[in-house]
């Protein structure tokens, strides 16, 4: 099992995070481990290292993302096909989030064209790199990062840099950005925060590409998660559907 990394740094006005993806390697034949409802964990925007409940989320519900860079020469991937497949693969990452958040939270794709490692523009960029965003080089065993950028509790900025020093499968490079692209959402590494299972936000992957119980999509763990950061509106419990319970927490809270 390879290392996780991560790396922490502090912009001007806005703290900043960066979450790394490891190298993936196979556990062998196994049947897939099961795993629970809460194997997943936040993003930190204050001291606690594994919040109990989300720290930081975009406030919008919404953020525009733009994967075309990986058509530009200097931002190419070797992701087992051409540009346009390695295009087609981040949107889908990306998608996938939306069809398993409906209502909640939705990946925009771009209809003009984002600014490459723009920290103060609001917008994902997604792109091939020999560094992060901040100019310093990726880990030994790195596959991508998120540099997402945060005031309080707020998300205001985030970018995925994905390490050119790697040759990925499509499966692998898919479920990367899927990776990266649940950080962008506001979650980190359950594995850090004592949650160790099978699932795709893990630091690295348990499997590999080729393996029948790799994670290629987010697993309702993560899932659960996501729909923690962001509730259905009137969802006060959080327990997935709005009822007279909400109402009555909602009034109370107020």
């Amino acid at each position: 099992m390879t290392r996780a990394i991560m790396s922490h740094g502090i912009s001007r006005l806005v703290a900043s995070l960066a979450i790394a993806l490891g190298v993936a390697t196979s556990a062998g034949a196994q049947p897939c481990p099961s795993v629970p409802g809460d194997a997943f964990s936040f993003i930190k925007a204050g001291a606690a290292s594994c919040p109990v409940n989300p720290s930081v989320r975009w406030t919008a519900g919404n953020v525009v993302y733009d994967c075309d860079f990986f058509g530009d020469a200097d931002k190419l991937i070797n992701c087992s096909g051409d540009a346009a497949t390695c295009i087609d693969l981040c949107r889908a990452s990306a998608n996938i989030w939306n069809t398993d958040l409906p209502g909640r939270f939705t990946l925009i794709n771009a209809t003009d064209p984002v600014a490459f490692c723009d920290p103060n523009d609001g917008r994902v960029s997604v792109g091939g790199t020999t560094t992060l965003c901040n100019g310093t080089k990726f880990g030994p065993l790195v596959l991508a990062v998120t540099y997402s950028i945060f005031s309080g509790p707020q998300l205001i900025d985030a970018n995925i840099t994905v390490n050119q020093a790697f040759t990925f499968t499509q499966a692998s490079f898919q479920a990367t950005l899927a990776h990266e692209f649940g950080h962008v959402l506001g979650l980190s590494h359950p594995d850090q925060c004592d949650k160790n299972f099978n699932v795709l936000m893990r630091s690295s992957s348990l499997r590999g590409s080729q393996d029948p119980c790799f994670v290629l999509d987010p697993t309702q763990a993560d899932i659960n998660g996501a729909e923690r950061i962001y509730p259905l509106c009137g969802d006060a419990d959080l327990n997935g559907t709005v009822t007279v319970t909400d109402g009555v927490l909602t009034l109370r809270a107020a």
